[in-house]
């Protein structure tokens, strides 16, 4: 008998939603995703409401992963809450400058005011909608401020390893059996999201921070995941600095808890806490946005690459032979067993040298499937990518518009005589593999 991996990315168009049950050789399940949303909120949620996912109607979900917080990525999330519990919601660790920003100043053309609140608080935005109970925990991946840019050190210090054990994902316990692999975290220090009358530590919902370097095992360990974060800090940004052991805001010179204040009574003012269904005030962004900059200022250099990638794959082996790897029939064919997921990630050269560092080798040489970041996209992607990806075959979840996918970027797939498959608004794209890790 073999384990066994199904997986589909729905056809949601520009978008990503992604589903995936894992079945181990003793019965046990393991039910996960990455992200949750379209450009179209109707399709996404025909798609949830049609059952047609890997899992079913009112099965837990183990574990929901959102790359980040634009709406084609996780405006489909509500829906899908309200079919399924989710044991542990998985999101990029961002401080809370930075998701101001994104949702102020980036975030206009992606971002509604429904899903600006899941970012602002989390725990305010489940109660407004009724569904308090339905997260068990949130879980922050943390990274190490990715690649450096060109202007910073020329002697850059090495980024740390991804450690040998994983973090084994239990039901019925903490899972926090090695302190340094994931903490608890107070958010009144952590300064991660905005009180708004309901602090998340008071929500009943736990909330933990993990660094990048710590894979998660599924299943007792047979199957791993590997996530990595290249976004900066507002200290690395030059956006805060320290003065008398406080950090201050660049512009107003004022400490940052006041300056965090300041903008939740901004938040407050426009209403932006309370149910969409009440009175937002018309210029929300722009009121936001005059607030975040009398903090911080107008400068671009704040802008960041905030987009959670993840590799998936059953956990491999020292010796190839010592792992079985079978494609099950009536499914699109992949290379090999391992997936990467990448959301909006801005894959410039560095950060993709960066990420497949951060992965190392073999499981990078283990990567069967490599989705293309946003849908396509020019500005993600530099000619000759393909050529370092290869041989993994690759996704795109596009329904193809002007920009997405882009001919830049189909052209330097094309010139590699590369395998694409297309997930666009008709077509799903789904596949299922068998897999045994042999004792040595």
């Amino acid at each position: 008998m073999l384990n066994t991996l199904s997986g589909c990315f729905h056809a949601v168009g520009n978008g990503t939603f992604f589903t995936s049950k894992i079945r181990g050789i003793d019965g046990s399940e393991f039910n996960w995703g990455y992200d949750c949303g379209s450009t179209s909120e109707n399709t996404i949620n025909k798609i949830i409401d049609s059952s047609y996912l890997e899992f079913n109607d009112g099965d837990s979900i183990d574990m929901m992963v959102i790359s980040h917080f634009d709406d084609d990525h996780a405006n489909g999330l509500l829906t899908l809450l309200k079919k399924h519990t989710i044991k542990r919601l998985v999101l990029p660790y961002s401080d809370w400058t930075q998701t101001i920003r994104e949702i102020s100043i980036n975030g206009s053309h992606g971002v509604s005011a429904s899903v600006v609140l899941f970012q602002l608080n989390p725990a305010l935005w489940l109660y407004n909608n009724d569904l308090s109970n339905r997260v068990e925990k949130i879980i922050l991946v943390q990274g190490n401020g990715g690649p450096e840019d060109s202007d910073e050190s020329k002697n850059p210090v090495p980024s740390p390893k991804i450690l040998d054990e994983s973090l084994i994902l239990r039901d019925n316990s903490d899972e926090l059996n090695v302190p340094e692999q994931e903490r608890r975290i107070n958010d009144t220090f952590d300064n991660v999201f905005f009180d708004l009358g309901r602090p998340i530590n008071s929500s009943g919902i736990k909330l933990s921070k993990l660094n990048h370097t710590q894979p998660i095992g599924a299943l007792s360990g047979i199957f791993e995941f590997v996530f990595y974060n290249a976004e900066k800090t507002f200290k690395k940004l030059n956006l805060v600095y320290e003065k008398n052991g406080e950090l201050r805001a660049k512009k107003s010179h004022v400490k940052l808890a006041d300056a965090k204040n300041d903008i939740q009574q901004t938040i407050e003012s426009i209403n932006l806490h309370q149910s969409v269904n009440s009175s937002l005030d018309a210029e929300w962004r722009e009121k936001l946005k005059t607030c975040y900059q009398k903090h911080f200022g107008s400068t671009n250099k704040a802008k960041n690459n905030i987009s959670l990638c993840m590799y998936a794959s059953p956990k491999t082996t020292p010796h190839p032979h010592y792992f079985i790897f079978t494609r099950c029939r009536q499914s699109y064919e992949i290379h090999s067993a391992g997936l990467i997921f990448t959301g909006d990630i801005n894959l410039t050269a560095p950060v993709l040298d960066d990420f497949k560092s951060h992965l190392g080798a073999d499981r990078w040489m283990n990567c069967g499937l490599f989705q293309i970041p946003h849908h396509g996209s020019a500005d993600c992607w530099e000619k000759g990518h393909t050529k370092k990806i290869k041989p993994a075959y690759f996704i795109q979840c596009a329904t193809p518009t002007l920009k997405h996918p882009s001919q830049f970027v189909l052209d330097d797939l094309n010139d590699e005589k590369s395998v694409v498959y297309n997930a666009s608004r008709q077509n799903p794209v789904h596949f299922s593999y068998g897999f045994r890790l042999r004792r040595m």
